[in-house]
């Protein structure tokens, strides 16, 4: 009758996805939401087929998540016509055009999308959705810029999973500088 529960024990707000009826094995689909769930009671509603404006409540996380997707949706709006663009030349096979939106406009875009990412990291280094956000930035931020963000964030962020990951990607990456001693292989 459109209601449900679940329990369960998690020890740190947690990234989850939740899915209802899904038209197309998708995260846009309109069915789908990514959320980060707390360790305490949490209430969500969602209306079918708009989950994406759902209400959640009971996750300071996830309200903080919220505020990164808005910052988000602000830059691809910005950058809509090039998406267009680079759809429409898609849907034609216009090799052209793919191939001068991927090499001029998309890496702008993209480099765009990581300062937001940056930056929200520096304005929230207590919130878990820093580092989630940070992990994604491992392969691409260089090492001491990876750690200077790292230390930016609070005890207990630098302690969960996804904290944990980053220091040990940290740790190996500094193992294999020139002039250390080469890790046992």
């Amino acid at each position: 009758k459109g209601f449900f529960q679940f329990k369960g024990a998690i020890d740190e707000p947690t990234q989850a996805y939740f899915y209802g009826n899904r038209k197309f094995n998708n995260p846009d689909d309109a069915n789908s939401i990514l959320l980060f769930l707390e360790p305490r009671q949490m209430n969500v509603l969602f209306e079918v087929n708009d989950f994406k404006d759902g209400q959640i409540t009971g996750s300071k996380t996830h309200a903080e998540y919220t505020i990164y997707n808005k910052q988000i949706e602000a830059l691809q709006k910005k950058w809509k016509p090039m998406f267009d663009s680079l759809e429409q030349g898609r849907s034609v096979k216009d090799e052209k055009t793919i191939n001068l939106v991927n090499n001029t406009q998309l890496p702008i875009y993209l480099k765009e999308h990581q300062n937001t990412s940056l930056h929200f990291i520096k304005q929230y280094p207590y919130s878990y959705v820093s580092a989630s956000l940070l992990r994604k930035q491992t392969q691409e931020l260089p090492l001491d810029s990876l750690r200077a963000l790292f230390q930016l964030l609070s005890v207990a962020v630098k302690e969960s999973r996804n904290g944990s990951f980053i220091n040990d990607f940290i740790t190996n990456g500094e193992s294999l500088f020139i002039g250390t001693k080469a890790p046992d292989f």
